[in-house]
């Protein structure tokens, strides 16, 4: 019996640990399926509890309830048998009586998991409310708002507070609901024996049923009784903390079922020739388009700017063109294939984007530009760096390469990040480089050097610049000029100067650092 117990125990806790990282593996490979926009309007405290509360209570309410869920039933189910044949009919009343009860304890539960679900909510938004608070340290107090953060956050952890009370109170009360039951189910079926012991007693009852029931009997039935309702009612704890997972699960379902980014195809990518925007229009909301039968086309190896004011567009492309988004109408084709039906690894593979504000991994230097191409030697990482003119301040630190990037990159300017991110970017055999504003926080000398580097990459690359100063642009070959979702003009830079159109005006804001932020 003791080896049965401690193999079952093991078992049971294999079987809960490999689920819940099953789980949790599923949900995490999930994040990086979703289309952005979906995942964009999801708060960080919400993927963070599908990843990490919600598996959790799972992993822990698994371990408890597997074991008991094979044993319990089956015993439960052989006292009872054995009670129907000891007596049938007071095992009916038992068992009538015991319905009733159950369905006071499923009101219960049900009400309990209302305040369970609302409970997780609240804490998705508390966890939100702090992360965001956190990362705006600075603008809080340079804005001294202080004081109505505070307000905000005690009114949130107060709500939360109130819902989590009210939610453990109600799984709190489902534990001693059982034992009431229990006691008052054995005192009937005990008292419903005497009553029937005693109309046997005095009428000589020729009824079959009560001829035979005697005091060993009820003793007998009572005694079987409690045993069977101890582990009946150990069954219906068990499915209160049953009812908590079902909670976590529907949520991690939920998220399971989020859209996708495209219903991939694995149609492979031969050598690209041109990129194509074919009236492609997009809306965020359903209701304005932020790109409003857009047509442009990008040959390889040449170099496109993306110009235009806030709110123009210029990011959508850059988003579209990285297949974050998917197009609300027309086409987007990589030669003749629509971009949607492209090999998503592949697909991958041929596109490097470097953002205004790159993100860097907690990691050593090395690895952050190295995650593009595992492969990479050591050779090669140190060319990237040089290219991005970053070498010779690496080379300089302690570690060197093996330096780590703290979790906020707080150990780095805001230009050395960019210029690591280069390098990645560089080091990548992705035939399509996409740079958004990726030099804003270089000094000029640096900046100058490394547009240098950038435009000597355009024989064996495609390179697409979203522009805000007009000063990096001057000498790539196409220029599209946005206004309100529409390219309004198209054209090298002094075509468009001679145009004396859009472009022209915005080139007369200031010459050298014309900005369109």
């Amino acid at each position: 019996m003791f080896l049965c117990y401690i193999s079952s125990t093991v078992i049971t806790i294999k079987l809960a640990y490999k689920t819940t990282v099953k789980i949790r593996d599923i949900v995490f490979k999930k994040i990086h399926k979703i289309d952005l926009l979906t995942l964009e309007k999801m708060m960080n405290g919400e993927v963070i509890n599908k990843i990490a509360v919600d598996v959790d209570l799972i992993s822990a309410n698994l371990s408890t309830f597997l074991g008991e869920l094979f044993s319990t039933p089956i015993v439960t189910i052989f006292v009872f048998v054995a009670l129907f044949v000891v007596s049938p009919y007071l095992t009916l009343i038992t068992i009538g009586l015991m319905l009733i009860m159950l369905l006071v304890q499923l009101i219960v539960i049900k009400k309990a998991n209302a305040a369970q679900e609302k409970s997780l909510a609240l804490y998705e938004k508390l966890a939100t409310f702090i992360e965001e608070h956190v990362q705006q340290y600075e603008l809080i107090k340079s804005l001294d708002i202080t004081n109505v953060v505070n307000k905000e956050f005690k009114q949130l952890s107060d709500d939360y507070l109130k819902v989590n009370l009210r939610s453990t109170k109600l799984f709190s009360m489902i534990y001693p609901i059982n034992f009431l039951f229990e006691d008052t189910v054995i005192v009937s079926a005990f008292i419903f024996s005497l009553l029937f012991q005693s109309f046997n007693l005095s009428s000589g009852s020729p009824i079959q049923f009560l001829n035979q029931i005697n005091l060993a009997l009820i003793t007998t039935f009572n005694l079987m009784l409690r045993f069977a309702l101890g582990e009946l009612w150990y069954l219906f704890k068990v499915s209160a903390d049953i009812q908590i997972t079902f909670v976590s699960i529907k949520r991690i379902q939920s998220f399971l079922n989020l859209k996708e980014k495209f219903n991939y195809q694995h149609t492979p990518i031969e050598q690209l020739k041109y990129i194509k925007f074919d009236n492609v229009s997009f809306s965020y909301d359903n209701k304005h388009l932020a790109l409003d039968n857009v047509s442009f086309q990008i040959d390889v190896n040449t170099s496109t700017a993306i110009v235009g004011q806030t709110g123009s567009g210029k990011s959508t492309i850059m988003n579209l063109l990285s297949r974050y988004y998917q197009p609300t109408s027309g086409e987007i084709y990589f030669n003749d294939h629509n971009y949607q039906k492209l090999d998503e690894y592949q697909f991958n593979q041929k596109i490097s984007v470097v953002l205004q504000d790159s993100i860097m991994f907690s990691d050593t230097i090395y690895n952050n530009i190295a995650c593009v191409k595992p492969n990479a030697t050591k050779e090669q990482v140190i060319q990237a760096a040089n290219e991005a003119k970053i070498h010779n301040f690496i080379s300089n630190l302690k570690d060197g390469y093996e330096t780590i990037i703290d979790e906020n990159q707080t150990n780095f300017s805001a230009g050395q990040i960019q210029q690591i991110a280069l390098a990645r970017a560089f080091l990548s055999d992705a035939d399509i480089l996409i740079m958004d504003e990726a030099t804003s926080s270089l000094d000029s000398k640096t900046k100058k050097l490394i547009q240098d580097a950038i435009f000597n990459l355009m024989d064996k690359k495609t390179v697409i610049l979203i522009a805000h100063r007009l000063s990096t642009i001057i000498n790539v070959d196409k220029i599209l000029v946005m206004q309100k979702g529409k390219i309004i003009e198209s054209g090298s830079h002094d075509q468009l100067i001679n145009k004396k159109g859009y472009y022209y005006q915005l080139n007369q804001v200031n010459v050298d650092e014309s900005s369109l932020m």
